[in-house]
């Protein structure tokens, strides 16, 4: 707005000097010629947006917009079937600027996205969306800035069609369309991503855990939901592309700094968010650019949770909502996130261009949790009756309690390294790239320790008039008192799950013109995986001193829950945690073959390799129908390996272990026909496979001892 209150100055000013000087100095002329592969594209609107001017390039595919005001515009080309095209551009008084736009590097696939990646305007996210021949939904860093997510995950839920898993108080999990996360793919720019966080919802131990990427290092995200059989056919549900921010078009060099803070309301805990992002083209011609992003999350979130289970005796007389147990736990997260990466490009002309790039993302966070548990109901053989100051309570007259510890600490990391780039020859185009991603969960400690309470109790309560807050009343003695308890139970876990892929891929993309439209291409291209996963744990149970709890509390009685519960105070981690690592001696281990046998058990490595080919044709056989045909094949071999768990015949105790492989290997292939339709220019109809169609061959050997 400023540019254009400018040229109304210079306007004026000229007037008082003659009307053909201003005519002369006080504008400036645009023109240019749009080609889509080296073509020139006739037909296409080409409008500077804040002007809200536009002309239509005749037959050569040439433009001219003159008479226009001096200042910074942004010049958006429109053309049938192909996404907008968007530059920034500059005009002074005087003069004639000429603009050529190549479209063909804004093809309706992600590489359109990368063209302008977090400058992406959210009008022209949306005509991506709207002009993909298959079902994808796009969200510009533009859009994810404007909200208070802190990951990958609780951006990729804003998208419709997206629900979210959570723990610990943030997004986890993604599921498209109602599918398992581990049916979905992820992908950073193109390369997929190892899963990280083994405990995904359904067990299968493949979906990404996206509250590992902060959003600092996100330009666009991607939600493919029919995929392409240029994308991996592993991504049965769909694929989640992660875009890394670039240099933006039209600029020689960026700095973006975002510092923030605020507080966890619960625990009064404060949270650090600091993101920076900054780039420069350098070089002869500017033909290199280098962009490097850092961004850094910690939080101390507290969480309050009650949690309770129900006799489900009926049928043995004992009356409805009679409680089997009840857990106070008072939960207190440290996580610190960071994520980080940088991006070398060389691009000598629009062309040809060659990038390496390096991200890491993850976090460290550590769990306390302290617990009060009631044990109720005689561990489900006893009996309670109604109390009769309550119609809707109950009387207990064996109630025990326990207090316990969770100390625990892990780290997730992905580690992306990837090498390649895009060349674009007048009939043809391709693309490559190699790339090796790592993805870790580490956890060093998993301290449990729990201080039983010998004594029994008779507690009255009612789960019924409020049940969002049961209500407890002890009616002999008291279960909060610290010297009532001694230490009963000590056990400790580790783990550590590994996995790394190598990626290799070619493509090329071949522009036809056999119907009308100009986004008409062949394409194909091979690919090939490698990947190796190992999981490993201990288990340790110990049979621990009986020290009073006394010795590891400090602070004052807690109460939480908004004030509805007591839960005694706090057991002391750090020293519980120093006991055992100085004095391992007072904890032998209470059942070693147990242990054994659980580590023999968690134990598992695999690897696999696929390879693929596919093609498609993407073209437009009647006005105002797309089309996008093609198949997908792609192999499998995999090696899958763990343990056979060898038990005593006479103690059912556990005897050994031996290792087991099984290979397996398969071929599947994957068609797909997929239809977009324009009614009007504000509704499209598509019309897809409901999701790849394997047709499958495979083979298996024996195991191998």
């Amino acid at each position: 707005m400023a540019a254009k209150r400018a040229g109304s100055i210079l306007v004026g000013v000229a007037a008082l000097t003659g009307a053909s000087m201003a005519h002369a100095t006080g504008f400036a002329s645009l023109k240019g010629i749009i080609e889509n592969d080296h073509h020139p594209v006739a037909g296409a609107q080409v409008a500077l947006s804040e002007l809200n001017r536009s002309v239509v390039t005749g037959k050569d595919g040439t433009y001219e917009l003159e008479g226009v005001e001096p200042g910074n515009y942004n010049l958006v080309v429109s053309a049938d079937g192909q996404s907008p095209m968007q530059r920034q551009v500059m005009l002074h008084a005087g003069q004639t600027i000429e603009q050529d736009v190549e479209l063909g590097s804004a093809a309706k696939t992600l590489q359109a996205l990368k063209v302008t990646a977090q400058t992406t305007p959210l009008d022209m996210a949306r005509s991506i969306q709207q002009e993909a021949p298959n079902l994808v939904n796009v969200q510009p860093a533009t859009e994810i800035r404007k909200l208070p997510d802190v990951n990958a995950a609780e951006a990729v839920r804003r998208i419709p069609g997206i629900s979210l898993e959570s723990d610990t108080g943030e997004g986890r999990f993604i599921n498209i369309r109602g599918l398992d996360a581990d049916l979905n793919g992820a992908t950073f720019d193109g390369v997929r991503l190892p899963p990280t966080n083994p405990a995904s919802p359904m067990g299968g131990g493949r979906a990404v855990a996206f509250d590992s990427i902060p959003t600092g290092l996100i330009g666009a995200i991607t939600v493919t939901k029919t995929n392409t059989p240029d994308q991996d056919a592993e991504a049965l549900g769909g694929t989640i592309e992660i875009t890394p921010k670039q240099v933006p078009p039209g600029k020689d060099q960026f700095l973006e700094l975002e510092l923030g803070t605020g507080l966890e309301s619960l625990r009064d805990t404060p949270i650090k968010d600091y993101q920076v992002s900054g780039g420069s083209r350098f070089g002869p011609g500017n033909a290199f650019s280098f962009i490097g992003t850092l961004a850094y999350y910690e939080d101390k979130r507290g969480v309050d949770d009650i949690e309770g289970s129900y006799a489900d005796d009926q049928a043995n007389g004992t009356p409805d909502k009679v409680m089997n147990d009840f857990e106070q736990r008072r939960y207190q997260y440290h996580r610190r996130r960071i994520g980080y990466g940088g991006e070398l490009n060389y691009q000598p002309d629009d062309d040809n261009r060659w990038y390496v790039r390096y991200f890491k993302a993850g976090y460290t966070e550590s769990v306390n949790r302290q617990r009060l548990t009631y044990n109720m109901f005689g561990g489900g053989t006893g009996s309670v009756t109604a109390d009769p100051s309550n119609p809707k309570g109950f009387i207990d007259p064996n109630v025990t309690y326990d207090k316990t510890l969770r100390d625990e600490r892990e780290t997730i990391a992905t580690r992306v390294a990837s090498i390649g780039g895009e060349n674009h020859f007048h009939d043809f185009n391709i693309d490559y790239l190699l790339a090796a991603t790592y993805g870790t969960y580490n956890k060093p400690h998993d301290y449990n320790s729990t201080f039983a309470n010998p004594n029994t109790y008779t507690v009255a309560y009612d789960n019924i008039s409020d049940p969002r807050y049961p209500r407890f009343n002890p009616l002999n003695g008291n279960p909060l008192d610290p010297s009532a308890y001694t230490l009963s139970d000590f056990q400790n876990s580790t783990e550590h799950d590994h996995t790394q892929e190598y990626t290799g891929a070619f493509n090329v993309t071949i522009p036809t013109c056999w119907f009308e439209g100009g986004d008409e291409n062949v394409k194909f291209g091979i690919s090939a995986r490698k990947k190796d996963r190992h999981s490993e744990i201990t288990s340790f149970n110990a049979v621990p001193p009986a020290l009073p709890m006394t010795q590891f509390i400090g602070g004052k009685p807690v109460t939480f829950y908004d004030g509805h519960y007591q839960n005694g105070y706090n057991l002391y981690a750090a020293g519980l945690r120093d006991l055992y690592v100085n004095n391992q001696g007072l904890f032998p281990e209470a059942n070693p073959l147990a242990d054994q046998q659980a580590e023999a058990q968690g134990a598992s490595n695999g690897k696999e390799s696929v390879y693929a080919v596919y093609g498609q044709y993407q073209f437009k056989p009647v006005e105002k129908l797309d089309i996008l045909a093609g198949v997908r094949w792609e192999r499998t071999v995999g090696a899958y390996g763990g343990n056979e768990v060898l038990l005593d015949p006479n103690t059912g105790a556990f005897a050994g272990a031996t290792p087991i492989s099984v290979g397996h290997s398969y071929n599947n292939f994957f068609p797909t026909v997929q239809l977009r339709y324009e009614f009007a220019e504000s509704l499209i109809g598509a019309r897809s496979t409901p999701r790849p169609l394997p047709v499958r061959a495979s083979t298996s050997s024996p195991p191998r001892r």
